[in-house]
């Protein structure tokens, strides 16, 4: 598993020790095309989470940032930003509590591809950028590009999580 990083928001690119946001995309077959994208706390503390139906599928893509590391990039709508900011809130309200980092995981096809944490000191109150961009490190060019065409044309998969 590599430790990368997701970053929500325009101006904020969150680190590995920045930011506890879980994405997992999973496709029960290669042939049937399915794609489910959950973004939640994989310790169950709290049930929010961004599923595919919060996400802009059109907007999916493979990208690389100014210093050249790939990520996978996609929007999130309105009711995902929301939901977005009441998750990281209560991930961040959690890591005050315990004063420790919380961690989300980023899966694909069942398998984690990034398991960034969310830095309570920086981020008390969560992330509350407004932008609806979700930029997910930790893949190569290849991989970013194979699940950017997943998520855009592969067909919802029921809401269910892994684990």
């Amino acid at each position: 598993m590599n430790r990368g990083f997701a970053a929500f928001g325009v101006a904020v690119v969150i680190a590995a020790a920045a930011v506890s946001v879980a994405l997992y995309l999973v496709s029960s077959s290669r042939d049937a095309q399915t794609v489910s994208v959950h973004i939640y706390d994989p310790s169950g503390h709290t049930t929010r989470e961004v599923t595919v139906e919060e996400v802009v599928r059109a907007s999916a893509r493979a990208a690389r940032d100014p210093s050249g590391a790939a990520y996978l990039a996609f929007d999130v709508t309105p009711k995902g930003v929301r939901i977005m900011r009441q998750l990281t809130r209560d991930l961040a309200h959690r890591g005050i509590l315990s004063q420790r980092p919380q961690h989300m995981a980023i899966a694909v096809n069942g398998h984690i591809i990034s398991d960034p944490e969310l830095d309570y000191h920086a981020f008390p109150n969560g992330l509350q950028g407004g932008s609806p961009s979700v930029q997910v490190y930790g893949v190569t060019f290849s991989s970013a590009q194979r699940l950017a065409r997943a998520i855009r044309h592969g067909s919802p998969q029921s809401r269910r999580r892994l684990g």
